[in-house]
């Protein structure tokens, strides 16, 4: 990990000009941009938040709101790491989550999965803790967040995810060969930079990752602009990062767009949003 941090940040200082002139930075004062950004071919669509972030559920959801009236005739299938890939009363992997779930168990529910019923999208759960204390030695024992922020039980859930967001795709494009997926995740899981992450196991379906981040304190897009990447940036609003047309360094950045919004959350969601 350490050797391929080090080669990241040694291309990116070697090409910092050409990675700046590369980039679009836009001051989100409009609906539906980051929407727009993008393509209308992707099939595959990755939504990484930092997690606890309510401006970042909120973002996520006018995304997929945004995206159906852009897409009207086409099917949303959405994939979630919140959510378990199996329930012993409800589904098994592989199966969509039955609609009365969220009313039964409404501590599962929250903005997204509430307007994903809303536009009738098929929702999955991908998280197996079991899988994570069954097959991982070196975290069985340890509580949930030890567990998830270890590096080894990363790869082990990515993998994971991976084989049930295969099979969903294929199962679903029988039926519907138009179909979009979108997986709502953690950054780390979706990072096109991070080893063996989601989008990385996935690159054969080009996968198009949108991040959430607050501020400049994760990731290598502060380390590109001069932030300091140990604090919050002091932003006046949210603002959207993505790539000119024919310049792309979302492999070595990790993201094909990214939103940086301030640091207090409520207070800055804008008007339209809410």
């Amino acid at each position: 990990l350490i050797p391929t941090f080090k080669k990241q940040m040694e291309f990116i200082q070697t090409h910092r000009d050409e990675i700046l002139s590369s980039l679009k930075i836009t001051e989100m004062d409009r609906p539906h941009m980051v929407t727009a950004a993008i393509p209308a071919s992707a099939r595959l669509v990755m939504l990484g938040e930092v997690h606890n972030r309510e401006t970042h559920r909120l973002q996520t959801a006018r995304l997929l709101e945004e995206y159906r009236a852009l897409h009207p005739g086409r099917k949303m299938v959405l994939l979630s790491e919140f959510l378990p890939s199996r329930h012993p009363q409800f589904w098994k992997p592989g199966q969509a989550i039955p609609k009365d779930f969220f009313e039964k168990n409404p501590e599962f529910s929250n903005e997204v999965y509430a307007l994903g019923k809303r536009l009738d999208m098929d929702i999955y759960g991908l998280e197996d803790i079991e899988f994570v204390y069954q097959k991982m030695p070196q975290v069985s024992g340890l509580g949930l967040v030890e567990a998830n922020t270890s590096f080894r039980g990363m790869v082990v859930r990515n993998k994971y995810w991976e084989n049930l967001v295969r099979y969903v795709m294929d199962a679903t494009k029988k039926k519907y060969l138009d179909a979009v997926f979108f997986v709502y995740a953690g950054n780390a899981h979706v990072n096109k930079n991070v080893a063996e992450s989601l989008s990385a196991n996935l690159k054969d379906q080009t996968p198009f990752v949108v991040e959430m981040q607050d501020g400049y304190q994760h990731g290598f897009l502060g380390f590109l602009l001069g932030k300091d990447p140990s604090v919050a940036a002091e932003l006046p609003g949210p603002y959207l990062f993505s790539w000119k047309d024919g310049k792309n360094f979302s492999k070595v950045m990790g993201f094909d767009a990214q939103v940086v919004f301030p640091l207090e959350d409520k207070a800055t969601v804008p008007v339209d949003q809410k």
